[in-house]
């Protein structure tokens, strides 16, 4: 029976609109930027603290967003 170190994984954030993976664990900053709204620190994968920023694009519409130093995601539409 062979032992696997835990460590050797990431979890990944997966395209809600195609499933593709996006990013893995390993790659989430702290980045802030100045167009955020408000900022908090968030668990995200069990334990990893990372900064949340929510952005605001009009009255009606505001979204929650992390940073990453690698994505493999393609613009599509408006993007």
């Amino acid at each position: 029976m062979a032992l696997v170190d835990a460590q050797e994984f990431s979890d990944n954030i997966l395209c809600r609109d195609c499933g593709t993976q996006i990013l893995s664990s390993d790659t989430i900053i702290s980045k802030s930027s100045a167009a955020s709204l408000y900022s908090f620190n968030d668990t995200i994968f069990n334990d990893k603290e990372v900064l949340v920023q929510l952005l605001v694009r009009d009255l009606f519409l505001q979204y929650p967003i992390i940073t990453s130093s690698e994505s493999t995601c393609l613009g599509k539409g408006d993007f």
